[in-house]
């Protein structure tokens, strides 16, 4: 039997995973509070003894992207949900080389599973996973369901899924959007009100990326307004109810279970429940809204086959959130990648640029120079010396040479034709 390993801290793997599932939601919002008995979703981890983080001597040396590891059947891969969530998913990764893999897993990412009865899934968030010889890994990532919202997520035996490219481009395109625009409104307080307790950014999204794919659809049974979801909770607390009777009693005063198993709400709870509602879609449509407009930013790019673009854009993203380690190791090998491409090739000169400003920030004076001395002279050459391309390297340069108290330098290169 092979040896397991999960990829991630302690801390990471034993929280409970962000966002509520469907009937914890609406026990939040139907009752206004949090409902112990309602089903939670728990971190992913089987028995203890059954898989543990295994201690390997064995140096990390193979850096790929997910995409090409499968394309290359240098790894397999299998997912695993809980049934019901939509919100994670774990990747269990079989490293089938003779030498350990670093996998980079791309923000907006799809999961295609092999039959129509199971969820399409978008990882939301850059990930790299490491992968031991000889075993299985498992990664726990952030989704969000791609697919309309009555195909059912991913169960926990497992389902054998491929990854590419989104069927919709445009779609794909404002399924990306959706999640930097609820980011973006969480972050300004713009959900504070909404009365979801747990995993509210997450519950939101989801539901935006629904309402989209309904009004795609066309279908009454994929559509999001307020009364389907409305609809949606009320079913959803009523299944639980007919399961455990008791639970009706934390619902509070206002609720019973009619004959035929559907929850009555009484006009009194009925109208603060519509508010509650319409507050929740006050903030999808906002959401929607907000993914459309032109001046939306931090919106992830959509990933290619190409393995330098899956590295220069994680590598990108991992500089802007601070993280120098992993965006030097990534811009490194997207460099050595533009390499090939030739000089006058635009994504070289990015991506020293790029690796250059990186190593700026470390106050790395000598490393970074030399890049963007190359990176200016290509520019230089491919875009002439007046060009707003020019002119972002020069005025990096005229950074540099701030730090390292060039002041004359450093106006020099201000001055340089072009710069802002």
């Amino acid at each position: 039997m092979k040896n397991k390993a999960i990829a991630g801290s302690r801390a990471e793997r034993t929280r409970t995973f962000p966002g509520l599932p469907l009937v914890a939601l609406a026990f939040t919002v139907i009752a206004n509070q949090s409902v112990s008995a309602a089903p939670q979703w728990q971190a992913m981890n089987s028995s203890p003894g059954t898989i543990g983080a295994i201690k390997t001597e064995q140096k990390e040396t193979g850096l790929t992207t997910l995409r090409q590891a499968i394309k290359d059947s240098q790894v397999s891969l299998s997912v695993q949900g809980d049934g019901y969530t939509t919100s994670s998913v774990r990747l269990l990764l079989t490293n089938k080389t003779k030498l350990p893999l670093k996998l980079v897993i791309p923000a907006n990412e799809v999961l295609h599973p092999n039959t129509s009865a199971v969820q399409t899934m978008m990882i939301t968030k850059d990930m790299v996973v490491t992968l031991p010889v000889g075993q299985v890994t498992i990664a726990e990532v952030p989704t969000v369901c791609a697919s309309v919202k009555t195909v059912p997520p991913p169960p926990k035996d497992g389902v054998n899924f491929e990854v590419g490219p989104y069927a919709d481009a445009k779609l794909w395109r404002q399924l990306s959007a959706i999640i930097a625009a609820a980011s973006e409104l969480d972050r300004s307080g713009a959900f504070a009100s909404v009365p979801i307790n747990t995993g509210r950014i997450d519950q939101i999204a989801q539901l935006a990326v629904w309402r989209v794919l309904g009004l795609a659809s066309g279908k009454p049974e994929h559509a999001v307004t307020p009364e389907t979801i409305q609809a949606d909770l009320l079913k959803a607390v009523a299944d639980q109810v007919k399961k455990n009777p008791e639970l009706l009693k934390q619902l509070g005063d206002g609720y019973e279970l009619s004959p035929k198993g559907e929850l009555i709400v009484t006009k009194r709870q009925k109208k603060a429940l519509d508010e509650r509602v319409a507050s929740i879609f006050d903030a999808v449509d906002l959401t929607v809204k907000r993914s459309t407009d032109p001046g939306l930013k931090s919106v992830a790019s959509l990933p290619q086959d190409s393995t330098w673009d899956t590295y220069v854009n994680v590598g990108e993203r991992s500089y802007h959130k601070g993280d120098y380690v992993e965006a030097e190791e990534l811009l490194s090998q997207a460099v050595q990648e533009a390499e090939v491409f030739g000089e006058a090739d635009a994504r070289l000169s990015r991506s020293m640029t790029s690796l250059a400003k990186c190593y700026l920030d470390l106050s790395w004076w000598e490393k970074a120079e030399a890049l963007f001395n190359r990176a200016l002279k290509l520019r230089e050459k491919v875009t002439g010396a007046s060009s707003p391309e020019v002119a972002e390297v020069s005025q990096y340069l005229g950074l540099l040479k701030q730090h390292q108290k060039l002041y004359g330098a450093a106006e020099e290169q201000f001055k340089r034709p072009g710069h802002i």
